[in-house]
């Protein structure tokens, strides 16, 4: 400052030299510039550069920049829990003796009162954490065995229950059936090959295999499949496939052998019963069929085939002419009569009519 000040004091001197009034007679002489005299422009600049460079370093001296400060952590509030019980456990050094390897793992009951509502966070204390004091050398620690993995059990409901063979078979045969409809045939058949291996007893999918194998024309295999079926008692269906299986071969009275032996299965079912009656009249039995057609008839009476059966039956017994007619005149009205059966009904009403004696 103190140079500046010199300056400065230069310059008003200067100044008031110029302003100073001369006596009379006295004329100042201009000052001439020399050569070597320098601008008094870059001299007024760099005088102005050096002022405001002291007063910047003058201010910055007396204001410094205080150092940074460190916020303290605001605490947070959280909702009181009930405290978990901790477990401590000492850490020993490698070596010592094996009574003082043993480690007291105790629970530490915390208090059951429950704490205030909107209490800051403490930091954890010693006795909340297991630690371990510096050591220079391996350290032992004595950890708290895990706890053995649950068992999962069917009973109790705690694991999926094991699928058994007779589900996955049902799986099997409720995809084939989803295959047929796609039109994919060999993919069902295996499906329900399958099937019948995981479940043998499975009469549906034996039935329905064997009849897919018929229209391939494999009658050995199909009468193979339901021959077996018959070690897990099988359905009125299954017995009448293999007892046409028979009839195909000219097994008549095999046939009916068959299905004599199991007529309990099927006395129910009016398939059974129709074409068990069929098989009567084929081997030379017909009044014993009358009887298997009307339980059929009673079970679906709109069958006209087995009403022209019934009347073809009749037909064979004496005094019973009126039955006859009211059979066959029933079968023409069912209008569902394969044309060779429906010639022969037309032709006995006709002889019959004759027998009255009416034309």
């Amino acid at each position: 400052m103190s140079a500046i000040n010199e300056s400065l004091r230069k310059l008003e001197e200067r100044g008031a030299m110029a302003q100073a009034v001369l006596p009379p007679g006295v004329v100042a002489s201009p000052l001439k510039k020399s050569a070597k005299t320098p601008n008094h422009r870059l001299l007024y600049l760099a005088l102005l550069l050096t002022v405001i460079w002291s007063l910047w370093s003058e201010w910055d001296r007396r204001h410094p920049v205080p150092n940074a400060q460190v916020i303290a952590p605001v605490p947070v509030q959280v909702k009181s829990q009930p405290a978990p019980n901790i477990v401590e456990a000492k850490v020993v050094p490698v070596g010592t003796s094996g009574a003082e390897q043993k480690s007291k793992i105790q629970p530490k009951q915390q208090a059951t009162t429950p704490a205030p509502r909107n209490v800051a966070a403490a930091p954890p204390t010693a006795a909340a954490l297991v630690q371990a004091p510096a050591m220079s050398g391996p350290v032992a620690m004595v950890t708290q065995p895990a706890a053995p993995a649950k068992k999962l059990s069917a009973t109790t409901g705690d694991a999926v229950k094991t699928v058994t063979s007779g589900q996955k078979a049902d799986i099997a045969y409720s995809q084939a059936l989803q295959l047929l409809q796609e039109g994919r045939g060999t993919d069902a058949r295996q499906r329900l090959e399958d099937a019948l291996e995981l479940n043998p007893a499975q009469g549906e999918v034996r039935q329905l295999l064997a009849a897919l194998t018929l229209e391939d024309r494999q009658l050995g295999r199909a009468e193979a499949l339901l021959t077996d079926g018959l070690l897990y008692q099988p359905g009125p269906a299954a017995l009448v496939s293999l007892a046409r299986l028979k009839v195909e071969r000219g097994e008549d009275a095999a046939a009916l052998k068959l299905l004599t032996e199991y007529q309990e299965v099927g006395n129910n079912d009016a398939e059974y019963r129709a074409f068990m009656a069929t098989l009567l009249v084929r081997v030379g039995r017909p009044a014993e069929a009358i009887a298997h057609y009307r339980a059929a008839i009673e079970r679906q009476p709109a069958r006209g085939i087995w009403w022209a059966g019934l009347g073809l039956a009749l037909a064979t017994q004496k005094d019973r002419t009126a039955e006859t007619a009211q059979a066959l005149q029933q079968a023409r009205l069912s209008g569902k009569l394969p044309s060779a059966l429906a010639d022969k009904v037309d032709s006995k009403l006709l002889e019959l009519l004759r027998q009255e004696g009416k034309p």
